[in-house]
């Protein structure tokens, strides 16, 4: 079966490497976007391409569009990815605008390598090959 496919979008690029090392090394395809606008037009492109996506793992904040704004940019377009953010600001309001029908999943930067392909597995329901 072929392997789930993960965007990650961060404007940091050591976070955008690192992320897509350990996801990659899991079996993940990867596909990086350095802000909301470059999301959704990789998101566009990997469709075009018959490709989906299926998390979007998202920066709550970034120039251009942040993670609030690209969630609802997803949804607009009726895109259909699980969304998982991460965030530096631990006490960030923007965090605690984020309800769990709209994004279940908050995960805290820094995180262990481990942490993060668990919370993966767990918003996907499975491991990166489809059953």
């Amino acid at each position: 079966m072929s392997p789930k496919t993960i965007l990650i979008v961060d404007d940091e690029k050591e976070v955008l490497f690192s992320l897509g090392l350990v996801l990659r090394r899991a079996g993940y395809t990867v596909l990086e976007a350095g802000h909301g606008i470059e999301a959704l037009s990789v998101m566009t492109e990997a469709m075009r391409h018959g490709q989906g996506v299926d998390l979007v793992i998202t920066d709550l904040r970034m120039p251009y569009m942040g993670g609030p704004e690209l969630l609802a940019a997803i949804r607009r377009k009726g895109f259909g990815p699980n969304v998982m953010v991460m965030t530096g600001y631990a006490h960030d309001a923007s965090a605690a605008l984020w309800q769990p029908d709209e994004c279940p999943k908050i995960i805290y930067k820094p995180f262990e390598a481990e942490e993060l392909l668990q919370e993966v597995a767990g918003t996907l329901g499975r491991g990166p090959e489809v059953a």
